[in-house]
């Protein structure tokens, strides 16, 4: 009887513990959501072409870019794992539809990226030492941040990340090498 009550119990535990999984996924989901969105508005929109005089300010957000995308695609691996470990289960189509997703923002990563390339190469020669960078366009993408909820301090480096050995060993993944892995995931 004691054995039944503990097979209970426990079979209760895996329940909620699925649920924490499922709802922290959504709000990890959420967050990454957000920010490429104010991203998408600073590389995208009626102020970026601003970002073409500040070389710093793209040069930052080509490197958040780059941590997003390893992010990402930790996140894509996680939500497969996990919908695997609940096949059949509530939430695991959720959890797939979400995989599919964080792939879709990696190609939007890329997608930023390609943009920001162009944006580079419409950019004028520099001036000279008193070319002061662009307030404005620091500004883009510094409200693109705020309105997430990230600045590019509050992002650590991969390096300061702790990593299992396993993924310490790897090479850290570069936006065009984690769009090439997606491509031929699916």
């Amino acid at each position: 009887k004691a054995r039944l009550a503990a097979w209970e119990q426990l079979g209760e535990r895996q329940a909620k513990a699925q649920g924490v999984c499922l709802q922290s996924e959504k709000e990890r989901a959420r967050a990454c959501e957000e920010l490429l969105a104010g991203w998408h508005a600073a590389v995208w929109g009626p102020d970026a072409q601003e970002l073409s005089q500040d070389p710093k300010t793209l040069s930052t957000l080509r490197a958040l870019h780059g941590r997003s995308s390893s992010s990402l695609q930790q996140a894509w691996k996680d939500t497969v794992q996990l919908a695997a470990e609940c096949l059949g289960e509530d939430g695991s189509e959720e959890l797939s539809r979400a995989a599919e997703r964080y792939k879709a923002m990696l190609k939007e990563i890329k997608s930023n990226l390609d943009r920001m390339k162009v944006l580079e190469a419409a950019a004028p020669a520099p001036r000279g030492p008193s070319s002061a960078p662009n307030a404005r366009s620091t500004e883009t993408v510094e409200a693109a941040s705020a309105q997430s909820g990230t600045t590019s301090e509050a992002v650590p480096s991969p390096a300061a990340v702790p990593q299992p050995a396993a993924a310490a060993a790897q090479p850290e993944a570069v936006p065009e090498a984690a769009a090439q892995e997606e491509d031929e995931a699916e």
